[in-house]
């Protein structure tokens, strides 16, 4: 997004502060505090994302237990594709034998991967394995929000201040890595001018 100020017919006004790859700091002037408070629950709870849902263990020799991995596994942030959202066979496995006479670290960029989905954060540790050890899983992956399970929820920070000016706050947005901030606020705006439009056909 432009660091220029931008406008919209109805006078609302969206200044990009500062941007990087997970972070954005905004400043929303002509609104009032239930605008910026919904941007916010909405960027929390209801933009649609992808994550590990079932896991099949088929082999584990490890010391970590399949609850452990099958948490480890929920949380890892996953970037998905809109085919790939929309799709009901979508999934992650792992099959590794440790060969090796030092430990050694299974992470999550190990995952063989469905088409259409990548690992957002692939230094997140599996399993630690040594020689002889095996861990053969499955994993079904699924579309859904945070209001469902924190796991699907693109961010893990949305907040705001007001500004000494009237009607002015600064929006702060950090998201896990399955999105981008700038997608998640257009995300965000999107759904919320569908609840409106909707509010206006039942009004």
């Amino acid at each position: 997004m432009s660091k220029a100020r931008k406008s919209t017919p109805k006078g609302i006004t969206v200044k990009v502060r500062n941007i990087t790859e997970s972070e954005m700091c905004l400043e929303i002037g002509n609104v009032d505090t239930y605008f910026v408070n919904a941007l916010r629950r909405i960027l929390l709870a209801e933009i649609p994302t992808m994550a590990a849902e079932t896991l099949r263990v088929v082999k584990n020799t490890t010391i970590v237990q399949d609850e452990m991995i099958a948490h480890r596994l929920g949380l890892i942030p996953l970037r998905a594709t809109e085919d790939a959202l929309m799709s009901t066979d979508v999934g992650m496995s792992l099959s590794f034998e440790c060969q090796e006479d030092e430990p050694v670290s299974v992470y999550a960029k190990d995952l063989e991967l469905s088409d259409g989905i990548e690992v957002a954060c692939g230094d997140i540790l599996l399993a630690k394995m040594t020689r002889g050890q095996e861990l053969v899983i499955e994993v079904d992956c699924r579309k859904g929000t945070g209001r469902e399970h924190c796991k699907w929820s693109p961010v893990c920070h949305a907040g705001f201040r007001p500004t000494d000016k009237a009607r002015t706050y600064i929006f702060n947005i950090e998201t896990v890595g399955s999105m981008t901030p700038d997608d998640a606020f257009l995300a965000s705006l999107k759904i919320l001018e569908e609840k409106f439009t909707l509010t206006k056909k039942l009004s």
